[in-house]
């Protein structure tokens, strides 16, 4: 069963595969103090978890500053003010 078949599954109140079951937040220090420093997708398929792949419609505006920062592992807008560390 896919992740849309179970969740539309749950919802008619059948009976999927397996409850659709996530979290929405995995802290990094979670991952690293007690998950072998896992990424969040590791984390997911280990425990069998649908994953929750954030989609932001915004867009940084590079003439005020703004930019994403792949490597922080946080898909928000930046700037010089607001940085995630």
């Amino acid at each position: 069963m896919t992740v849309k078949e179970r969740f539309l599954t749950a919802l008619e109140n059948r009976k999927p595969d397996r409850l659709p079951v996530t979290t929405h937040h995995i802290m990094d220090s979670y991952l690293n103090d007690y998950e072998g420093g896992k990424g969040p997708m590791e984390f997911f398929r280990k425990y069998k978890m649908d994953p929750v792949v954030w989609i932001s419609a915004a867009a940084p505006q590079e003439k005020r500053g703004q930019w994403i920062d792949p490597s922080s592992g946080y898909a928000g807008i930046q700037t010089e003010q607001w940085k995630v560390r």
